[in-house]
């Protein structure tokens, strides 16, 4: 597979059926070159090319666009990360950083974990191979605020806990579960799956279910 070069990524439906080709084909990445990034986001920006990894562990702002991953994504401490259109295969991690928002993205051999961030959005991204954890085994912070909408999870589980507010619409999940749990306020409907268990459709005000 030749990597060095990504001009543009598949977004949308595109980006779910490569994750299907992937799936079918057994997925792996291999690239004979690759560099990585550790706190280093020139201008904000890091747009295209192939890393190994991508660190940030620093309060910066920074935006990952069209890039491929073939190690993991780590981020913690920053002030906003936004990552779009990239395939990543490993973890990507978002960890007490101000705001996050992860759009369009694959991941697969690995799960998307967020934890402890004030607001983090996650739009339109599809995994399989893993989970979708978003401030799971966190302690409740009432400034966490996270939107969780379009999501497609294949072998593995969605799972939405311990936030202030939050919002799950229209999340898939094949072969896993879809859980939602001790959010103060949830707006949760249209979320389903398959040969999985789905407690995530009811909306929650003020810790009173209606």
């Amino acid at each position: 597979m030749n990597c060095k070069k990504i001009t543009k990524m598949p977004t949308g439906k595109l980006l779910q059926a490569a994750a299907m080709a992937l799936l079918v084909a057994g997925a792996s990445v291999s690239c004979t070159s690759s560099s990585s990034k550790t706190n280093d986001c020139p201008d904000g920006t890091i747009i295209g090319g192939t890393y190994d990894k991508i660190v940030i562990e620093r309060f910066v702002e920074c935006s990952v666009v069209d890039v491929l991953v073939t190690g993991h994504v780590r981020v913690k401490n920053a002030e906003q990360f936004t990552m779009q259109g990239s395939i990543v295969s490993g973890d990507v991690k978002v960890i007490n950083t101000a705001s996050a928002t992860l759009a369009s993205n694959l991941v697969f051999n690995g799960n998307i974990i967020a934890k402890g961030n004030a607001e983090s959005s996650f739009l339109g991204n599809v995994v399989f191979g893993g989970d979708m954890l978003v401030n799971v085994d966190q302690p409740p912070e009432q400034e966490q605020l996270v939107e969780v909408e379009e999501n497609q999870v294949i072998d593995g589980t969605l799972q939405v806990s311990n936030n202030n507010a939050a919002i799950v619409r229209k999340n898939t999940v094949r072969d896993g579960d879809i859980i939602c749990e001790n959010n103060d306020e949830l707006f949760a409907y249209y979320n389903n799956t398959t040969d999985g268990v789905e407690n995530c459709s009811k909306i929650i005000f003020e810790d009173e279910e209606i």
